[in-house]
Protein backbone atom coordinates (compact mmCIF):
# COMPACT_ATOMS: atom_id res chain seq x y z
CA UNK A 1 0.00 0.00 0.00
CA UNK A 2 1.24 3.39 -1.38
CA UNK A 3 1.15 5.92 1.51
CA UNK A 4 0.90 9.92 1.03
CA UNK A 5 4.00 11.15 2.32
CA UNK A 6 4.15 15.17 2.55
CA UNK A 7 7.08 17.43 3.23
CA UNK A 8 6.90 19.72 5.52
CA UNK A 9 8.45 22.73 4.00
CA UNK A 10 6.15 22.04 0.99
CA UNK A 11 3.05 22.53 3.79
CA UNK A 12 4.99 25.75 5.07
CA UNK A 13 5.50 27.09 1.97
CA UNK A 14 2.30 25.96 0.14
CA UNK A 15 -0.34 26.71 3.43
CA UNK A 16 1.53 28.51 6.11
CA UNK A 17 3.59 31.14 4.43
CA UNK A 18 1.02 34.06 3.46
CA UNK A 19 -1.03 33.60 6.74
CA UNK A 20 2.43 33.86 9.08
CA UNK A 21 3.75 36.19 7.65
CA UNK A 22 5.33 39.51 9.88
CA UNK A 23 3.63 42.34 10.45
CA UNK A 24 6.04 45.54 10.19
CA UNK A 25 7.87 46.00 13.47
CA UNK A 26 6.53 42.11 14.54
CA UNK A 27 8.84 39.14 14.64
CA UNK A 28 8.38 36.56 12.12
CA UNK A 29 6.18 33.69 13.78
CA UNK A 30 5.01 30.33 12.53
CA UNK A 31 3.34 27.39 13.37
CA UNK A 32 3.74 24.40 10.88
CA UNK A 33 2.98 20.38 10.68
CA UNK A 34 5.68 17.77 9.64
CA UNK A 35 3.21 15.05 8.58
CA UNK A 36 5.46 12.08 7.65
CA UNK A 37 2.73 9.99 6.44
CA UNK A 38 -0.98 10.46 5.73
CA UNK A 39 -3.45 7.21 4.39
CA UNK A 40 -6.77 9.47 4.58
CA UNK A 41 -8.78 5.76 3.65
CA UNK A 42 -9.49 3.52 6.83
CA UNK A 43 -9.76 0.42 5.87
CA UNK A 44 -11.01 -1.30 9.46
CA UNK A 45 -10.95 -0.93 12.97
CA UNK A 46 -8.68 2.26 14.17
CA UNK A 47 -6.23 1.41 11.15
CA UNK A 48 -5.73 5.22 10.96
CA UNK A 49 -2.31 5.72 9.73
CA UNK A 50 -1.46 9.66 10.46
CA UNK A 51 2.12 9.82 11.99
CA UNK A 52 4.17 13.68 12.22
CA UNK A 53 4.42 16.65 14.51
CA UNK A 54 3.38 19.65 14.69
CA UNK A 55 6.22 22.13 15.62
CA UNK A 56 6.78 26.14 15.94
CA UNK A 57 9.97 27.81 17.24
CA UNK A 58 8.62 29.44 20.01
CA UNK A 59 5.69 28.27 22.53
CA UNK A 60 2.64 27.02 20.99
CA UNK A 61 -0.80 28.00 23.01
CA UNK A 62 -3.74 25.37 21.49
CA UNK A 63 -4.43 23.43 18.87
CA UNK A 64 -7.73 21.55 17.69
CA UNK A 65 -8.87 19.02 15.48
CA UNK A 66 -12.45 18.60 14.42
CA UNK A 67 -14.00 15.65 12.39
CA UNK A 68 -16.95 16.62 10.35
CA UNK A 69 -19.11 14.09 9.00
CA UNK A 70 -20.19 15.08 5.36
CA UNK A 71 -22.99 12.12 5.54
CA UNK A 72 -24.84 13.50 8.57
CA UNK A 73 -23.53 17.29 7.91
CA UNK A 74 -22.38 17.54 11.41
CA UNK A 75 -19.15 17.27 13.47
CA UNK A 76 -18.59 14.24 15.25
CA UNK A 77 -15.53 14.54 17.01
CA UNK A 78 -13.36 17.15 18.29
CA UNK A 79 -10.06 16.99 20.04
CA UNK A 80 -8.41 20.52 21.60
CA UNK A 81 -5.16 20.59 23.49
CA UNK A 82 -3.72 23.80 25.64
CA UNK A 83 -0.59 24.99 26.52
CA UNK A 84 -0.58 24.89 30.64
CA UNK A 85 0.21 28.22 31.89
CA UNK A 86 3.84 28.76 31.96
CA UNK A 87 4.91 26.24 29.69
CA UNK A 88 6.79 26.52 26.93
CA UNK A 89 5.73 23.81 24.50
CA UNK A 90 6.86 23.63 20.81
CA UNK A 91 6.33 20.62 19.56
CA UNK A 92 3.23 18.28 19.53
CA UNK A 93 2.94 14.74 18.08
CA UNK A 94 0.08 14.04 15.86
CA UNK A 95 -0.53 10.50 18.01
CA UNK A 96 -1.94 12.27 21.25
CA UNK A 97 -4.45 13.77 18.83
CA UNK A 98 -4.93 10.59 16.98
CA UNK A 99 -5.78 7.98 19.52
CA UNK A 100 -8.67 10.07 20.88
CA UNK A 101 -10.29 11.70 17.44
CA UNK A 102 -10.72 8.35 15.80
CA UNK A 103 -11.56 5.66 18.29
CA UNK A 104 -14.94 4.10 17.62
CA UNK A 105 -15.52 6.71 14.49
CA UNK A 106 -18.30 5.90 12.39
CA UNK A 107 -18.10 4.81 8.49
CA UNK A 108 -18.54 7.17 5.82
CA UNK A 109 -17.01 10.61 3.94
CA UNK A 110 -15.63 12.83 6.45
CA UNK A 111 -13.28 16.05 6.68
CA UNK A 112 -10.42 16.60 8.78
CA UNK A 113 -9.26 19.92 9.78
CA UNK A 114 -6.52 21.07 12.04
CA UNK A 115 -5.60 24.25 13.41
CA UNK A 116 -2.87 25.83 16.07
CA UNK A 117 -2.80 29.10 18.05
CA UNK A 118 -0.17 30.82 19.23
CA UNK A 119 1.12 34.59 19.40
CA UNK A 120 -2.47 35.52 18.94
CA UNK A 121 -2.89 33.82 15.56
CA UNK A 122 -4.61 30.76 14.13
CA UNK A 123 -2.51 28.52 11.57
CA UNK A 124 -4.68 25.91 9.32
CA UNK A 125 -2.36 22.96 9.42
CA UNK A 126 -4.90 20.48 7.63
CA UNK A 127 -7.81 20.48 5.60
CA UNK A 128 -8.00 16.92 4.24
CA UNK A 129 -11.13 14.16 3.13
CA UNK A 130 -11.00 10.74 5.39
CA UNK A 131 -13.31 7.88 4.35
CA UNK A 132 -13.77 5.09 6.85
CA UNK A 133 -14.76 1.72 5.33
CA UNK A 134 -17.72 0.05 5.91
CA UNK A 135 -21.81 0.17 6.04
CA UNK A 136 -22.50 3.94 6.55
CA UNK A 137 -25.37 5.63 8.72
CA UNK A 138 -27.92 7.17 6.11
CA UNK A 139 -27.80 10.41 4.98
CA UNK A 140 -29.01 13.44 6.41
CA UNK A 141 -32.23 14.39 5.30
CA UNK A 142 -35.75 15.48 7.02
CA UNK A 143 -37.71 12.51 5.71
CA UNK A 144 -38.65 11.35 9.60
CA UNK A 145 -40.33 15.02 9.83
CA UNK A 146 -42.57 14.70 6.73
CA UNK A 147 -45.61 13.33 6.92
CA UNK A 148 -45.91 10.00 4.35
CA UNK A 149 -49.67 9.21 3.56
CA UNK A 150 -49.96 5.84 1.54
CA UNK A 151 -51.64 2.31 1.12
CA UNK A 152 -48.95 0.65 3.66
CA UNK A 153 -48.84 1.74 7.25
CA UNK A 154 -45.34 1.45 7.70
CA UNK A 155 -44.28 4.85 6.79
CA UNK A 156 -40.98 4.44 7.65
CA UNK A 157 -39.86 1.55 5.53
CA UNK A 158 -39.48 4.76 3.14
CA UNK A 159 -36.75 5.78 4.72
CA UNK A 160 -35.19 3.15 7.24
CA UNK A 161 -32.07 3.11 5.07
CA UNK A 162 -32.19 -1.00 4.04
CA UNK A 163 -33.89 -2.31 0.65
CA UNK A 164 -35.60 -5.62 2.82
CA UNK A 165 -39.14 -3.34 2.58
CA UNK A 166 -40.46 -1.64 -0.15
CA UNK A 167 -43.28 0.24 -1.02
CA UNK A 168 -45.61 -1.20 -3.51
CA UNK A 169 -48.81 1.14 -4.90
CA UNK A 170 -51.84 -1.52 -4.56
CA UNK A 171 -53.54 -0.18 -7.76
CA UNK A 172 -53.04 2.35 -10.34
CA UNK A 173 -54.94 4.74 -8.58
CA UNK A 174 -52.68 4.53 -5.22
CA UNK A 175 -50.88 7.47 -4.64
CA UNK A 176 -48.46 8.66 -2.40
CA UNK A 177 -48.05 12.18 -0.43
CA UNK A 178 -45.39 13.87 1.32
CA UNK A 179 -45.86 16.89 3.40
CA UNK A 180 -42.84 18.74 4.52
CA UNK A 181 -42.48 19.79 8.22
CA UNK A 182 -43.91 23.03 8.56
CA UNK A 183 -41.73 26.21 8.25
CA UNK A 184 -39.08 24.19 5.87
CA UNK A 185 -38.27 24.83 2.45
CA UNK A 186 -37.09 21.44 0.70
CA UNK A 187 -34.64 21.12 -1.98
CA UNK A 188 -35.27 17.93 -3.37
CA UNK A 189 -36.07 14.24 -2.76
CA UNK A 190 -34.13 11.05 -3.86
CA UNK A 191 -35.79 7.55 -4.96
CA UNK A 192 -34.37 4.22 -4.83
CA UNK A 193 -35.97 2.01 -7.44
CA UNK A 194 -36.53 -1.54 -7.17
CA UNK A 195 -38.40 -1.54 -9.87
CA UNK A 196 -38.80 1.50 -12.18
CA UNK A 197 -42.17 2.89 -13.20
CA UNK A 198 -43.61 2.71 -16.78
CA UNK A 199 -45.29 5.58 -16.00
CA UNK A 200 -45.04 8.60 -13.31
CA UNK A 201 -47.03 11.44 -12.45
CA UNK A 202 -45.40 13.91 -9.83
CA UNK A 203 -47.45 16.97 -8.42
CA UNK A 204 -46.40 19.55 -6.16
CA UNK A 205 -48.33 21.62 -3.84
CA UNK A 206 -48.31 25.29 -2.00
CA UNK A 207 -49.64 25.89 1.32
CA UNK A 208 -52.96 26.43 -0.07
CA UNK A 209 -53.52 23.28 -1.95
CA UNK A 210 -52.90 24.43 -5.33
CA UNK A 211 -51.11 22.48 -8.02
CA UNK A 212 -47.43 24.69 -8.70
CA UNK A 213 -46.44 22.05 -11.26
CA UNK A 214 -46.54 18.79 -12.73
CA UNK A 215 -44.37 16.57 -13.88
CA UNK A 216 -45.59 13.51 -16.58
CA UNK A 217 -42.91 10.36 -16.97
CA UNK A 218 -43.52 7.66 -19.95
CA UNK A 219 -41.22 4.94 -20.82
CA UNK A 220 -39.11 6.59 -22.35
CA UNK A 221 -38.32 9.39 -19.43
CA UNK A 222 -35.26 9.18 -18.22
CA UNK A 223 -35.65 7.42 -14.46
CA UNK A 224 -32.12 6.60 -13.30
CA UNK A 225 -32.43 3.48 -10.69
CA UNK A 226 -31.76 6.40 -7.92
CA UNK A 227 -33.75 9.46 -8.96
CA UNK A 228 -33.96 13.12 -8.13
CA UNK A 229 -36.75 15.26 -8.20
CA UNK A 230 -36.13 19.16 -7.35
CA UNK A 231 -38.81 20.50 -5.21
CA UNK A 232 -40.62 23.81 -6.54
CA UNK A 233 -39.99 26.93 -3.81
CA UNK A 234 -43.20 26.86 -2.40
CA UNK A 235 -43.78 23.05 -2.12
CA UNK A 236 -45.63 22.20 1.00
CA UNK A 237 -46.11 18.54 -0.15
CA UNK A 238 -46.23 16.88 -3.48
CA UNK A 239 -47.96 13.28 -4.50
CA UNK A 240 -46.35 10.35 -6.99
CA UNK A 241 -48.65 8.34 -8.70
CA UNK A 242 -46.24 5.29 -9.89
CA UNK A 243 -48.17 2.34 -11.10
CA UNK A 244 -45.74 -0.78 -11.23
CA UNK A 245 -43.14 0.47 -9.04
CA UNK A 246 -41.34 -0.60 -6.20
CA UNK A 247 -39.62 2.27 -4.14
CA UNK A 248 -36.73 0.97 -1.43
CA UNK A 249 -36.19 4.49 -0.25
CA UNK A 250 -37.71 8.00 -0.79
CA UNK A 251 -35.66 10.84 1.05
CA UNK A 252 -36.63 14.36 1.88
CA UNK A 253 -33.79 17.13 1.69
CA UNK A 254 -34.09 20.57 3.22
CA UNK A 255 -32.70 23.41 1.32
CA UNK A 256 -29.32 24.64 1.33
CA UNK A 257 -28.62 20.84 3.97
CA UNK A 258 -28.60 18.45 0.59
CA UNK A 259 -25.33 16.13 1.36
CA UNK A 260 -22.85 15.88 -1.37
CA UNK A 261 -23.66 11.61 -1.57
CA UNK A 262 -27.08 12.29 -3.06
CA UNK A 263 -27.02 11.22 -6.46
CA UNK A 264 -28.06 13.74 -9.13
CA UNK A 265 -27.82 12.20 -12.16
CA UNK A 266 -27.44 13.45 -15.47
CA UNK A 267 -28.64 11.77 -19.26
CA UNK A 268 -25.89 9.86 -20.97
CA UNK A 269 -24.14 12.33 -23.29
CA UNK A 270 -24.59 12.17 -27.02
CA UNK A 271 -20.78 12.27 -27.37
CA UNK A 272 -17.94 10.62 -24.93
CA UNK A 273 -14.27 11.35 -24.83
CA UNK A 274 -13.56 8.07 -23.03
CA UNK A 275 -15.62 4.67 -22.58
CA UNK A 276 -14.81 2.09 -20.01
CA UNK A 277 -16.51 -1.28 -21.10
CA UNK A 278 -16.51 -3.11 -17.61
CA UNK A 279 -18.03 -6.73 -17.33
CA UNK A 280 -19.47 -6.23 -13.76
CA UNK A 281 -20.68 -3.66 -11.65
CA UNK A 282 -16.90 -3.24 -9.59
CA UNK A 283 -15.08 -4.47 -12.19
CA UNK A 284 -14.83 -0.81 -13.54
CA UNK A 285 -12.74 1.06 -10.15
CA UNK A 286 -10.99 -3.11 -9.13
CA UNK A 287 -9.27 -3.57 -12.61
CA UNK A 288 -9.03 0.60 -14.18
CA UNK A 289 -7.94 1.82 -10.50
CA UNK A 290 -8.42 6.05 -11.04
CA UNK A 291 -9.15 6.22 -14.44
CA UNK A 292 -12.99 6.96 -14.19
CA UNK A 293 -12.33 9.85 -11.73
CA UNK A 294 -8.49 11.15 -13.35
CA UNK A 295 -10.41 12.09 -16.67
CA UNK A 296 -13.46 13.29 -15.26
CA UNK A 297 -11.94 15.43 -12.88
CA UNK A 298 -10.15 16.30 -16.17
CA UNK A 299 -13.24 17.67 -17.82
CA UNK A 300 -13.32 14.29 -20.23
CA UNK A 301 -16.38 13.31 -20.62
CA UNK A 302 -16.72 9.92 -19.65
CA UNK A 303 -18.99 7.07 -19.81
CA UNK A 304 -19.28 3.35 -18.55
CA UNK A 305 -20.74 0.62 -20.04
CA UNK A 306 -21.58 -2.66 -17.94
CA UNK A 307 -22.17 -6.23 -19.77
CA UNK A 308 -23.61 -8.35 -16.83
CA UNK A 309 -26.65 -7.80 -14.75
CA UNK A 310 -25.11 -8.54 -11.50
CA UNK A 311 -28.75 -7.80 -9.64
CA UNK A 312 -30.57 -5.12 -8.72
CA UNK A 313 -28.48 -4.23 -5.54
CA UNK A 314 -25.10 -4.46 -7.31
CA UNK A 315 -26.58 -1.61 -9.50
CA UNK A 316 -27.14 0.73 -6.77
CA UNK A 317 -23.86 -0.05 -5.34
CA UNK A 318 -22.09 0.57 -8.74
CA UNK A 319 -24.03 4.17 -9.17
CA UNK A 320 -22.77 5.25 -5.73
CA UNK A 321 -19.24 3.97 -6.44
CA UNK A 322 -19.30 6.35 -9.76
CA UNK A 323 -20.91 9.09 -7.88
CA UNK A 324 -18.37 8.95 -5.28
CA UNK A 325 -15.42 8.75 -7.90
CA UNK A 326 -17.08 12.05 -8.93
CA UNK A 327 -18.98 10.77 -12.40
CA UNK A 328 -22.42 12.40 -12.85
CA UNK A 329 -23.09 10.95 -16.47
CA UNK A 330 -25.53 7.93 -15.84
CA UNK A 331 -23.59 4.45 -17.16
CA UNK A 332 -25.30 2.19 -19.94
CA UNK A 333 -26.48 -1.13 -17.98
CA UNK A 334 -26.49 -4.09 -21.16
CA UNK A 335 -28.12 -6.49 -18.88
CA UNK A 336 -26.85 -9.88 -19.94
CA UNK A 337 -26.67 -12.60 -17.43
CA UNK A 338 -24.17 -12.73 -15.01
CA UNK A 339 -22.56 -16.37 -14.39
CA UNK A 340 -18.71 -17.84 -14.01
CA UNK A 341 -18.30 -20.35 -16.71
CA UNK A 342 -16.03 -22.76 -17.68
CA UNK A 343 -14.47 -21.99 -21.01
CA UNK A 344 -14.13 -19.08 -22.93
CA UNK A 345 -16.61 -20.80 -25.95
CA UNK A 346 -19.35 -21.45 -23.50
CA UNK A 347 -19.01 -17.47 -22.30
CA UNK A 348 -19.80 -16.48 -25.64
CA UNK A 349 -22.29 -19.20 -26.33
CA UNK A 350 -24.39 -17.65 -22.62
CA UNK A 351 -24.04 -14.31 -24.12
CA UNK A 352 -25.75 -15.00 -27.52
CA UNK A 353 -22.86 -15.57 -29.08
CA UNK A 354 -19.75 -13.36 -30.83
CA UNK A 355 -21.30 -11.71 -33.29
CA UNK A 356 -24.60 -10.93 -31.03
CA UNK A 357 -21.70 -9.80 -28.29
CA UNK A 358 -19.88 -7.86 -31.02
CA UNK A 359 -23.24 -5.84 -32.48
CA UNK A 360 -24.08 -5.24 -29.08
CA UNK A 361 -20.94 -3.33 -28.40
CA UNK A 362 -20.22 -1.44 -31.99
CA UNK A 363 -23.85 -0.31 -31.32
CA UNK A 364 -22.64 1.41 -28.04
CA UNK A 365 -19.08 2.81 -30.07
CA UNK A 366 -21.41 4.35 -32.97
CA UNK A 367 -23.88 5.67 -30.46
CA UNK A 368 -21.34 7.78 -28.07
CA UNK A 369 -18.56 8.24 -30.11
CA UNK A 370 -15.90 7.81 -27.76
CA UNK A 371 -12.24 8.52 -28.46
CA UNK A 372 -10.62 6.21 -26.40
CA UNK A 373 -11.65 2.91 -25.34
CA UNK A 374 -10.16 0.98 -22.65
CA UNK A 375 -11.63 -2.60 -21.81
CA UNK A 376 -10.34 -5.88 -19.94
CA UNK A 377 -7.43 -8.12 -20.05
CA UNK A 378 -7.68 -10.97 -22.88
CA UNK A 379 -6.24 -13.08 -20.37
CA UNK A 380 -9.48 -11.84 -17.75
CA UNK A 381 -7.52 -10.94 -15.08
CA UNK A 382 -7.59 -13.94 -13.16
CA UNK A 383 -9.10 -15.71 -15.55
CA UNK A 384 -12.68 -15.19 -15.88
CA UNK A 385 -14.26 -16.14 -18.69
CA UNK A 386 -16.61 -12.89 -19.10
CA UNK A 387 -13.81 -10.83 -18.71
CA UNK A 388 -12.05 -12.53 -21.75
CA UNK A 389 -15.29 -12.56 -23.71
CA UNK A 390 -15.75 -9.04 -23.10
CA UNK A 391 -11.70 -8.05 -24.43
CA UNK A 392 -12.57 -9.78 -27.36
CA UNK A 393 -15.52 -8.53 -28.07
CA UNK A 394 -14.31 -4.60 -27.56
CA UNK A 395 -11.55 -5.93 -29.86
CA UNK A 396 -13.66 -6.86 -32.57
CA UNK A 397 -16.64 -4.18 -31.77
CA UNK A 398 -13.58 -1.27 -32.25
CA UNK A 399 -13.04 -2.25 -35.45
CA UNK A 400 -16.84 -2.79 -36.90
CA UNK A 401 -18.58 -0.14 -35.68
CA UNK A 402 -15.79 2.06 -38.67
CA UNK A 403 -17.15 -0.66 -40.86
CA UNK A 404 -20.31 0.51 -42.83
CA UNK A 405 -21.03 -3.05 -44.05
CA UNK A 406 -21.04 -4.29 -40.75
CA UNK A 407 -23.98 -4.32 -38.99
CA UNK A 408 -25.95 -1.87 -41.38
CA UNK A 409 -28.89 -1.35 -38.77
CA UNK A 410 -26.77 0.65 -36.22
CA UNK A 411 -24.77 2.37 -38.94
CA UNK A 412 -27.55 3.90 -40.11
CA UNK A 413 -29.19 4.83 -37.04
CA UNK A 414 -26.10 6.57 -35.56
CA UNK A 415 -23.44 6.64 -38.22
CA UNK A 416 -20.26 4.53 -38.79
CA UNK A 417 -17.36 5.60 -35.91
CA UNK A 418 -13.58 5.12 -35.63
CA UNK A 419 -12.51 5.09 -32.35
CA UNK A 420 -8.98 6.70 -32.28
CA UNK A 421 -7.18 4.43 -29.44
CA UNK A 422 -8.19 0.75 -27.65
CA UNK A 423 -6.25 0.11 -24.37
CA UNK A 424 -6.42 -3.03 -22.74
CA UNK A 425 -5.39 -4.12 -19.09
CA UNK A 426 -2.23 -5.49 -18.66
CA UNK A 427 -1.80 -5.67 -22.45
CA UNK A 428 1.95 -5.82 -22.74
CA UNK A 429 2.96 -4.07 -26.07
CA UNK A 430 2.49 -0.41 -26.09
CA UNK A 431 2.57 -0.62 -22.37
CA UNK A 432 1.10 2.67 -20.45
CA UNK A 433 1.27 3.69 -16.75
CA UNK A 434 -0.89 5.85 -15.26
CA UNK A 435 0.30 7.68 -12.24
CA UNK A 436 -3.06 7.41 -9.51
CA UNK A 437 -0.80 8.86 -7.01
CA UNK A 438 -1.66 12.78 -7.87
CA UNK A 439 -4.50 14.42 -6.21
CA UNK A 440 -7.27 15.46 -8.26
CA UNK A 441 -8.76 19.08 -7.91
CA UNK A 442 -11.98 19.14 -5.87
CA UNK A 443 -11.56 15.86 -3.56
CA UNK A 444 -10.26 17.69 -0.46
CA UNK A 445 -6.88 16.52 -1.45
CA UNK A 446 -7.72 13.00 -2.38
CA UNK A 447 -5.13 11.36 -4.95
CA UNK A 448 -7.14 9.14 -7.82
CA UNK A 449 -5.99 5.86 -6.45
CA UNK A 450 -7.74 7.14 -3.05
CA UNK A 451 -10.71 7.85 -4.77
CA UNK A 452 -11.23 4.84 -6.14
CA UNK A 453 -10.64 2.74 -3.50
CA UNK A 454 -13.85 4.86 -1.37
CA UNK A 455 -15.58 4.20 -4.43
CA UNK A 456 -15.10 0.81 -4.60
CA UNK A 457 -16.21 0.38 -0.92
CA UNK A 458 -19.66 1.30 -2.04
CA UNK A 459 -19.24 -2.52 -3.43
CA UNK A 460 -20.21 -3.75 0.28
CA UNK A 461 -21.52 -7.05 -1.36
CA UNK A 462 -17.85 -7.66 -2.91
CA UNK A 463 -16.12 -6.65 0.30
CA UNK A 464 -15.07 -10.46 0.74
CA UNK A 465 -10.90 -10.34 1.18
CA UNK A 466 -10.35 -8.03 -1.76
CA UNK A 467 -8.76 -4.98 -0.90
CA UNK A 468 -6.65 -3.15 -4.07
CA UNK A 469 -4.60 -0.29 -3.71
CA UNK A 470 -0.91 0.22 -5.29
CA UNK A 471 -0.60 -3.57 -4.14
CA UNK A 472 -3.51 -4.91 -6.01
CA UNK A 473 -2.10 -8.07 -7.80
CA UNK A 474 -3.71 -7.01 -10.93
CA UNK A 475 -1.99 -3.58 -11.17
CA UNK A 476 -4.97 -1.20 -12.21
CA UNK A 477 -2.68 1.18 -13.89
CA UNK A 478 -1.04 -0.51 -16.55
CA UNK A 479 -2.57 -0.47 -20.12
CA UNK A 480 -1.60 -1.66 -23.20
CA UNK A 481 -2.32 0.64 -26.40
CA UNK A 482 -4.22 -2.29 -28.11
CA UNK A 483 -4.98 -0.19 -31.83
CA UNK A 484 -4.37 3.49 -33.08
CA UNK A 485 -5.46 6.19 -35.63
CA UNK A 486 -3.25 8.67 -34.07
CA UNK A 487 0.00 7.04 -34.10
CA UNK A 488 1.86 5.23 -31.12
CA UNK A 489 2.47 7.23 -27.53
CA UNK A 490 5.62 8.23 -26.85
CA UNK A 491 5.25 9.18 -23.07
CA UNK A 492 3.10 6.34 -22.63
CA UNK A 493 1.51 8.11 -19.29
CA UNK A 494 -1.91 9.45 -20.66
CA UNK A 495 -4.84 7.47 -22.05
CA UNK A 496 -5.52 10.73 -24.69
CA UNK A 497 -1.85 11.27 -25.83
CA UNK A 498 -1.99 12.22 -29.24
CA UNK A 499 -5.39 13.09 -29.52
CA UNK A 500 -6.24 17.00 -29.81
Amino acid sequence: MRKKVFAAIVLVLTFLLPSASAMPGEEFYCIWLDLEEFDPIIDTGEDFIMKGTIRSGEAIDRVEAVLYDQRLLKVEKTWSWSADKGKNINSISLDRMKAKLMKGVTAGEKRLTITAEGHGRTFELLDHELYKCGYAEQIANISEKCTFSCSDRRKKILYDNSAKYRWVPESAEDMLTVTLPEGTTGEGFQVEWFLTPGSADIRFYDNDGTLIRQDVFGPDSFMPIISWFPLPEGTRYFTLSVPGSEIEELLVFERGKTPSMVQKWEETPEKWDLMIISAHQDDELLFFGGTIPWYNALGKTVGVVYMADCGHKRYEEALRGLWSCGLKNYPVFLNLPDKRLGSLEWAFTFWGGEDKITEMLTEQIRRYKPDVVLTHDFEGEYGHKQHMVTAYSVANAVDAAADLARYPDSAEKWGVWQAKKLYIHLWSEERTDLDWGRDIKGFGGLTAMEIARRGYDKHRSQQRGVHFSWGYEYPNWIFGLYSTTVGPDITGTDLFENIR
